[in-house]
């Protein structure tokens, strides 16, 4: 089963999609549409739904991973071309037949679980690729070593690609669908997948020491009841647990970070003990609309700021968002969002002054540069927060 079975995938598969997309030029930041439609390709019409029908409207890349959008997987593979996902999968370690249809994207194909773990490696890896091995080394009765493997890492993605994927994926386990796999003391990356009537249901998942995928299923392709990818995800998170129990030790603390790749997690709070590295100083700011990936207006719901290299931040101003739209034209099928506990009133009393606000969306304050999650917020002039958040300032002393 962990070597020759061939079973679907499901969204498991989706992390190679998108790695073929950041290949080919673009970034987390840009934005697939998640609304359902019927594609035309290769002279058949294929309608994907959502797992969803909440899902749907704009989403940058990250979010559509992150939520598991099935939608926005099928345009991406479609954006990029099909062929370019089966070259990926090659280049990943991937050498089960596949086809390159625009179902590829949902997993579609069947995979074994040996050739899975071995494509989510260069995520963790810094974009290296090791190819398995089932035998370390080899001893005669007195201990003389007479085969020893010699792993030979080769490059298969570029350092901005993998480390992309490996922040895309510990978005999927810190607020998407692999919430499950969340391991105390270490960062964990990963992606769920199930297929159709639970017949197969996946975790696979890394932290900066160990890859490893969890395939739950039967081997007469029956349906399963109350099994998808998000309760295979416990399982591998007590494998791995049990794991770093015995090796954690001897595995790196962290993953490999490049210099000049912007990172898409929240900043952490600034230390005075760790000075400034020389590639945040070559990164821009850009207040960044969450639905339409431009640059914020005014009249944006939700915003939120994204580190860019020199150059590479939009130019275009959002143009979802203007003073006649409502303020969130995709509202009965937008993707999940922190929300602030409170609603400013959408329709003012007329001839009311108004002021725009850029809130922290935990503590309902003033947002500082620290704030992670943060959104503009409009208020009646006279009753407009004051102050700074308290949650997120810089230590005493700074």
């Amino acid at each position: 089963r962990a070597v020759q079975a061939r079973r679907q995938p499901g969204s498991a598969f989706k992390p190679i999609i998108y790695a073929a997309a950041l290949e080919e030029g673009f970034r987390p930041s840009d934005t697939v549409s998640g609304t359902p439609t019927t594609f035309y390709y290769g002279g058949v019409l294929y309608r994907p739904r959502n797992f969803s029908p909440r899902q749907g409207g704009l989403y940058t890349l990250a979010q559509a991973l992150q939520h598991s959008v099935n939608v926005a997987a099928v345009r991406l593979i479609l954006e990029i071309g099909p062929p370019k996902a089966v070259e990926m999968a090659r280049r990943l370690g991937i050498r089960a037949p596949l086809e390159p249809v625009p179902s590829l994207a949902l997993g579609s194909i069947g995979v074994p679980p040996l050739e899975m773990a071995t494509a989510y490696m260069p995520f963790a890896n810094g974009g290296y690729l090791v190819e398995p091995t089932a035998i370390l080394r080899v001893e005669d009765s007195e201990g003389r070593i007479l085969y020893e493997a010699q792993p030979r890492p080769r490059r298969v993605l570029s350092e901005r690609t993998a480390y992309w994927m490996n922040q895309m994926l510990q978005l999927v386990v810190t607020g998407g669908t692999g919430t499950a796999a969340r391991l105390p003391g270490w960062k964990v990356g990963g992606k769920t997948g199930t297929t159709t009537d639970n017949r197969d249901a996946w975790f696979i998942g890394f932290t900066p020491g160990v890859v490893a995928a969890v395939w739950v299923g039967n081997d007469e392709f029956q349906p399963m009841r109350s099994v998808w990818g998000a309760t295979v995800a416990p399982i591998w998170r007590e494998i791995v647990r049990k794991a770093a129990e015995l090796h954690g030790e001897r595995w790196p603390q962290d993953f490999p970070k490049p210099r000049d790749v912007p990172s898409l997690l929240p900043r952490p709070r600034r230390s005075p003990r760790v000075s400034s590295e020389a590639s945040e100083e070559k990164m821009e700011y850009q207040m960044i609309c969450s639905e339409s990936g431009l640059l914020a207006n005014q009249h944006c719901p939700r915003v939120e700021a994204r580190a860019f290299l020199p150059g590479e931040a939009p130019s275009r101003v959002c143009s979802l968002h203007t003073p006649l739209a409502p303020s969130n034209p995709f509202e009965w099928q937008s993707p999940p969002s922190l929300e602030a506990p409170w609603e400013a009133s959408l329709m003012p009393p007329s001839g009311q002054e108004r002021v725009n606000v850029l809130i922290c969306l935990a503590s309902g304050k003033p947002a500082t540069e620290d704030c992670p999650e943060v959104a503009i917020r409009s208020f009646p002039a006279d009753r407009a927060p004051g102050g700074s958040c308290p949650l997120h300032g810089p230590p005493q002393g700074e």
